[in-house]
C-alpha cells in the first residue's frame, strides 16, 4: 500500500504542476482535493500565483473536511 501511495502521489504532483486547478474545490481559501488514483487517499492542496502547496494527504474515510 505504501508503494502504491508513493507512486500515485508522484503522478499527482506531475499532473498538478501542469494543471494546478484540476482538483475539486473544497472548503474556503482556494483549497482543492485530488484523489490518488483508486486509493482511498487524496491530496489537499492550495494554489497561489507561484506554486501548488500540498497541505496534507488524507484518508477519504477520515473526517478530512474538519481539517480544512
Amino acid at each position: 500500500m505504501a508503494d502504491a501511495l508513493l507512486e500515485e502521489a508522484a503522478k499527482a504532483t506531475i499532473f498538478l504542476a501542469t494543471s494546478p486547478r484540476g482538483g475539486t474545490p473544497v472548503g474556503a481559501q482556494g483549497r482543492r482535493k485530488w484523489r490518488l488514483g483508486k486509493l482511498p487517499y487524496a491530496l489537499i492542496y492550495h494554489v497561489d500565483s507561484k506554486r501548488v502547496l500540498i497541505l496534507r494527504v488524507s484518508h477519504l474515510r477520515s473526517d478530512w473536511r474538519t481539517l480544512l
